[in-house]
């Protein structure tokens, strides 16, 4: 079972809530396409933060004579670090737009979890989480 963070943010007494499920853990698509994958989720400042990490970790071997293999485990190392930390990205820049943590679902996928969810959550007739 995978765990998921729950966020939620209220829009208004008339509007649907927004709701947004976030994966416990490593990340695997901030591993393999770093800022890439924080573009697509629409976090401007973090991508802007990998894409500076990732070329900092291609330049500075390179600039210290160290070769090739240091480049690479330099670059790998990184990945690493943003695939590690990746979900948690998401969830401060979740926070930063005004959505809430209110609970934790699991599930073998999103999809279970979210119906999980749904089913124990107490949401009123407009969408509202009480």
């Amino acid at each position: 079972m995978k765990m998921y963070s729950v966020f939620l943010r209220n829009l208004g007494r008339d509007a649907a809530s927004d709701l947004v499920f976030v994966k416990q853990g490593f990340c695997w698509p901030a591993f393999f396409f770093t800022a890439f994958w924080a573009l697509w989720n629409r976090m401007w400042w973090q991508a802007l933060g990998i894409f500076a990490i990732v070329a900092l970790a291609g330049w500075a071997p390179r600039a210290a004579g160290l070769g090739s293999e240091a480049e690479s485990i330099c670059s790998l190392a990184a990945a690493l670090a943003i695939g590690f930390i990746g979900n948690d990205l998401r969830a401060w820049a979740l926070a930063d737009k005004g959505f809430d943590e209110v609970a934790m679902a699991s599930g073998k996928s999103v999809d279970e979890a979210e119906r999980r969810f749904l089913d124990d959550a107490d949401i009123d007739a407009n969408g509202i989480y009480a």
